[in-house]
């Protein structure tokens, strides 16, 4: 399902994908070039202590991790494409929030799941359009409206 999940993506702007169930054989299956694709993969102590205590961060590597694959993939993200207006940046966190609440009303829309998509609360970016903004909402999936999702005091 990811695969095809993958395939239903357009080419542009830039897809990043992540999660442990994207499988390397995105690559042979001609979804992502080689040159352009990366698989991190957490050290046995990390994986031990991440799934003992569910509770711990991800650690002090995640900026590091964010520092290689922008200095990896820096000719495609000179590519573009990019938004410069806040408009655009709204329509980009836009676009990424209703594929969150995508995915969750799929899995829900399978014969057998249960629960209501609607009523799933899920953690949605803050559509505020700021440059700087790293904020993010906790709301319910049927709350995302046609009105922006923004942190408390951001307009």
């Amino acid at each position: 399902m990811v695969i095809d999940d993958l395939r239903a993506l357009p080419h542009s702007p830039l897809v990043v994908a992540e999660g442990s169930t994207l499988p390397a054989r995105a690559l042979s299956s001609g979804i992502a070039e080689r040159s352009r694709a990366v698989w991190f993969l957490p050290t046995r102590a990390f994986q031990q202590t991440t799934l003992t205590n569910r509770a711990v961060a991800p650690g002090p590597t995640v900026d590091q991790m964010v520092a290689a694959v922008q200095e990896l993939f820096a000719e495609a993200l000179a590519e573009g494409p990019c938004a410069a207006t806040l408009a655009e940046r709204r329509g980009l966190l836009r676009e990424a929030n209703e594929a969150i609440a995508s995915q969750v009303r799929g899995f829900y829309g399978r014969p057998w799941a249960n629960g209501d998509a609607e009523a799933v609360v899920r953690e949605f970016v803050c559509e505020c359009g700021d440059p700087g903004c790293d904020a993010s909402v906790f709301i319910p999936v049927g709350a995302l409206t046609s009105r922006a999702v923004l942190a408390p005091g951001h307009r």
